[in-house]
């Protein structure tokens, strides 16, 4: 009976051990991981990875990278919560208390000023020298519009075929000076074939001799 009372004991303690053992390798796994991505500017996947190697082996410098990797990720009550837990169960043996409450004040200031921003009230802005603060706005006031302008009427063009110009008025041809010119040159013309038929008929016959003298002069 005493024989498998210690049999039982053993494998206990050695499953136990195995189990931290194994343990202790998860948890290497997961601080090797979350190095890495601290170290490549992932901030938020190394405070994962930290929380789950503090998850398997409860170190406190595991819990502290948690928190300083959420901080500067962003996750700011994330981090508080961490480097609050971080001094409440490890404060009596760790070096950085005073590093970690200064963490805390900070974080903490950030989030009230944030909460008072989200649910302050809008504000208005503050009136002008002389004005009422509930005083309204001055109604809107739009410039007259002139008044719509018809189009002038359209012209018909001015070419000279279409401008009709006034005829003078005829005067007789008895009191027009070109009638009498024509009529004495008329006369001239008459009297001089009578006086060249006079000659010709008298004189010599050859129409040749006259015709000679025309083309002279």
């Amino acid at each position: 009976m005493r024989l498998a009372c210690f049999a039982l004991v053993i494998a206990v303690t050695a499953a136990a051990g195995s189990a931290r053992a194994d343990n202790t390798a998860d948890a290497r796994a997961h601080f090797d991981s979350g190095n890495a991505a601290y170290a490549l500017g992932d901030y938020a996947t190394a405070a994962a990875e930290y929380e789950k190697a503090f998850a398997l082996r409860p170190d406190p410098a595991l819990l502290y990278n948690a928190a300083q990797a959420h901080r500067i990720a962003g996750n700011k009550r994330r981090a508080l919560l961490l480097y609050e837990n971080y001094l409440r169960v490890y404060g009596g043996q760790v070096s950085n208390r005073d590093e970690v409450r200064r963490h805390i004040a900070t974080l903490r200031s950030a989030i009230d000023s944030e909460h008072q921003a989200q649910t302050s009230p809008p504000t208005t802005p503050a009136p002008l020298a002389g004005e009422s603060a509930h005083a309204p706005p001055p109604p809107a006031t739009t410039s007259p519009s002139p008044p719509p302008t018809s189009p002038p009427p359209a012209t018909a063009p001015m070419g000279n075929a279409l401008v009709a110009r006034p005829e003078p008025a005829e005067k007789p041809l008895l009191k027009r000076p070109w009638f009498w010119a024509v009529v004495g040159g008329s006369v001239l013309v008459v009297a001089g074939v009578a006086i060249g038929l006079g000659v010709g008929l008298s004189g010599d016959k050859d129409p040749r001799a006259s015709l000679a003298t025309v083309a002279g002069n």
